[in-house]
């Protein structure tokens, strides 16, 4: 599958889908698939969602089951293509709101040191061992929880506990969909010094 560094390489391969295009894209949590979205939006002139956009807050439970799939299929009708989409678990949303993409962009976070995939070394140490990596893996999910939460605001305990779940879900999703082998293309995001 192609791979891609620049925003000049996306905008190559989004010109040869056909138009009307539904493109979503996906990747774990923080790996930018937002800021990749917005600024694909942008640069091709297409409608931007974000299923986090989408959580209906009354709900509680997984990412996936949370995400009001109905609203989804409205604002997708309305554009008719010509649309990204980006979110965690996307294919599983997708398949929930009975939304077929043109094509799946996966945005991989590469640290620059070492050139490695940021979130590679967690999936597969969560493959490994599912019920070692969540009790000892979730180091971080206070400052995940922080960025999930409007104006970096402190998180209480249950927004961390929420974060925890959404990223234990990220990574079921990612052994079980393999959504990183079976994309139309890749963007690798340089991240760091």
């Amino acid at each position: 599958m192609p791979v891609a560094l620049s925003f000049e390489e996306l905008k190559d391969f989004l010109s040869k889908q056909p138009v009307p295009c539904l493109v979503a894209l996906e990747g774990f949590m923080e790996a930018g698939k937002s800021t990749v979205t917005e600024a694909l939006g942008e640069l091709l002139g297409y409608k931007v969602f974000h299923t986090d956009n989408l959580l209906d807050t009354a709900r509680s439970g997984s990412y996936r089951n949370r995400v009001d799939v109905v609203q989804l299929r409205k604002l997708l009708e309305v554009v008719n293509g010509r649309a990204l989409i980006e979110g965690i678990c996307l294919r599983w949303v997708l398949a929930d709101a009975g939304i077929t993409p043109d094509c799946y962009l996966y945005v991989k976070r590469i640290q620059k040191q070492g050139n490695r995939w940021d979130d590679g070394q967690d999936l597969e140490d969560f493959e490994a061992g599912e019920d070692v990596y969540v009790r000892n893996a979730l180091s971080n999910t206070r400052g995940v929880a922080k960025l999930m939460l409007p104006g970096g605001c402190d998180p209480d305990e249950r927004q961390i506990q929420e974060a925890e779940a959404f990223y234990i879900e990220t990574l079921r999703y990612h052994r079980d969909c393999k959504p990183h082998e079976r994309a139309d293309f890749i963007f690798e995001r340089i991240e760091g010094p």
